[in-house]
């Protein structure tokens, strides 16, 4: 009707704002991003997708509320974020399918559009009225709260939910009829006292929401002061302390559980090292075969060496039970948090190092489950699963010891690892290498390429090297238009002269580009030069306008101009022998 025509140009107000504010200069670049491909590749995008998968996986309940920052690793490809901890999934509607599963997500929308509703009631209501600017506005703050949670997580802040509750609160009213009369004295003693009513069985439960409420605050006060403390003996006693008593407040908290056991751990890495710069011990022979790169942590890594110290040194009676009781105060600390959540890979780690595990490696190998995209996690349990092969004398269990070994290790290659060098010579020194190199190389061309280029051409290493060549060119066919020139070029290095070499050279300037496609086109023409196919060589050569200039550019031009020349004097190619 005609009443929609003022507010649909009320609505239009902010965008004119905006332009006017920022310049249509600005606006026009911003908005120019969304039609790139990387601007979703490189930011939310590629965080959401994955997180699609544990949606598909809990679809119902999800995964638990608050959980997001401890699963999004399990879903996360292995070349997004590396290195980067997510709290949060920048989508408040994700999240809530993610952690909540289609009942929350169903619960969340369903707030949305009460909201949408309410806000366009107001609207409706004050159209023509001195109310209306206020109603727009509460609309425009709620409909902008909807909105920014599709790419945000601003209802985890507590300052945009209270204005957000402010505004709901307000935009609420402004909806109800009250907002357009004057209700008299009888009215609203009828309003209150039923309102009243309606709220006195709210008041227990708010109640325990509120007490709730202030346990966690106080426990986490708690453990930012205990963060604070200083590396000195009172410090770290004041941090377990506080620690202590964030648990009292919080007992179900594997997190505080987390941070008092690596804190206990932390107190006896701090007495060990006070000795050994005192000088009281003599030697210490550390012996870390099995831990060195276990713990990307400094903490547990110096745990790992103190808890190696060989036995008969100097150290008082009092001070070996003391650490003791640190050391099993911690393992049970980090054991309870574990039970609480098993994804926490920190104790999962430090618990290899428990006297009373039966297996480190699998302690390591379940730290690498709960944070797979650490290579090094990953590398760290196929060390210690191939240790306790070595040490074992049955030759079945030593074999399937090792398949785990292999496992971890295949894990570890695919997200990146540069432990590879270890990995090959640990597999070229038991019987049967080339069974364990196809069981531990993942189907990646990088890799295959990585570790035949770690092989001599010739000597005994000849023909593997030949086979891993073989498959890597199989999987860069296999992977088409989707292969990497760099790869492909590897390749062609790798290769003896011939038509494999061109070849390979051939499908690297197929999916290359920029530089590095008439550099690939230069080396082609070079091979194809010296195979005596000069049309298409001199064809790439034209090619390269750019380069015309390039010294190589001009010598291979030499060369082919004389090839010419002696053209005529040399055998057909078609000739028979």
């Amino acid at each position: 009707g005609t009443g929609a025509l003022p507010l649909f140009v009320l609505a239009l107000l902010p965008l004119i704002a905006l332009f006017g504010w920022f310049g249509m200069s600005q606006v026009e670049a911003r908005l120019a991003t969304l039609t790139k491909l990387e601007t979703f590749q490189d930011d939310r995008f590629s965080l959401w997708v994955p997180l699609l998968k544990l949606v598909a996986e809990n679809p119902w309940v999800g995964t638990g509320g608050g959980t997001v920052g401890l699963v999004e690793p399990l879903a996360r490809s292995r070349s997004g974020f590396i290195g980067v901890v997510v709290d949060h999934a920048h989508n408040e509607y994700l999240e809530a399918a993610v952690e909540g599963g289609i009942i929350r997500l169903g619960l969340t929308l369903l707030l949305a559009g009460v909201i949408v509703r309410q806000a366009w009631r107001a609207v409706r209501r004050h159209a023509g009225t001195a109310l209306l600017p206020m109603a727009a506005g509460l609309m425009y703050g709620a409909v902008a709260v909807l909105v920014h949670n599709i790419a945000d997580f601003g209802m985890h802040m507590a300052a945009v939910s209270a204005l957000a509750a402010v505004i709901l609160a307000q935009l609420d009213y402004m909806a109800s009829p009250e907002s357009s009369i004057t209700p008299g004295p009888e009215s609203r003693h009828k309003t209150v006292m039923v309102s009243g009513w309606f709220s006195l069985p709210m008041v227990v439960p708010a109640l325990v929401v509120f007490l709730a409420f202030q346990a966690h605050g106080a426990a986490y006060r708690l453990q930012v002061e205990a963060d604070s403390q200083p590396l000195t003996e009172a410090g770290s006693r004041r941090k377990i302390g506080l620690y202590q008593a964030a648990i009292e407040l919080r007992p179900r908290s594997a997190e505080v559980r987390e941070a008092l056991g690596l804190a206990l751990i932390d107190e006896v890495n701090r007495r060990v090292i006070e000795r050994v710069e005192a000088g009281d011990l003599q030697t210490v022979p550390l012996m870390l075969a099995g831990v060195m790169g276990a713990f990307p942590d400094p903490p547990l890594l110096s745990t790992a060496m103190m808890m190696v110290v060989a036995g008969g040194l100097p150290v008082p009676q009092a001070e070996i039970e003391l650490e003791a009781d640190l050391r099993q105060q911690a393992f049970a600390a980090l054991r309870k948090a574990v039970a609480l959540s098993p994804l926490l890979h920190r104790s999962q780690t430090a618990l290899s190092l428990d006297p009373e595990m039966a297996s480190p490696a699998e302690a390591l190998e379940k730290s690498a489950r709960a944070f797979p995209i650490d290579h090094e996690l990953w590398w760290t349990a196929g060390r210690a699963w191939w240790n306790e092969a070595a040490r074992t004398t049955d030759m079945q269990s030593a074999d399937a010891l090792r398949g785990r070994a292999l496992s971890a290790w295949r894990e570890a290659l695919g997200r990146g690892s540069g432990r590879l060098p270890e990995i090959l010579e640990a597999c070229l020194e038991v019987d049967d290498p080339d069974r364990y190199l196809a069981l531990v190389l993942p189907d990646q061309p990088r890799v295959l390429l990585g570790v035949a280029k770690s092989l001599k051409p010739g000597g005994a290493n000849a023909d593997r090297r030949n086979a891993l060549l073989s498959l890597a060119r199989r999987e860069l066919e296999a992977r088409g238009i989707s292969a990497e020139a760099a790869d492909w070029r590897a390749l062609a290095d790798m290769s003896p002269p011939g038509e494999e070499k061109v070849d390979a050279l051939r499908r690297a300037s197929l999916v290359a580009a920029g530089p590095t496609l008439a550099s690939i086109r230069l080396d082609l023409a070079w091979e194809l030069e010296a195979l005596g196919q000069l049309d298409e060589a001199e064809g790439l050569v034209h090619r390269l306008e750019g380069n015309s200039e390039s010294p190589r550019v001009q010598e291979l031009l030499k060369f082919l101009q004389r090839d010419r020349e002696l053209e005529p004097f040399l055998p057909s190619a078609n000739a028979k022998d």
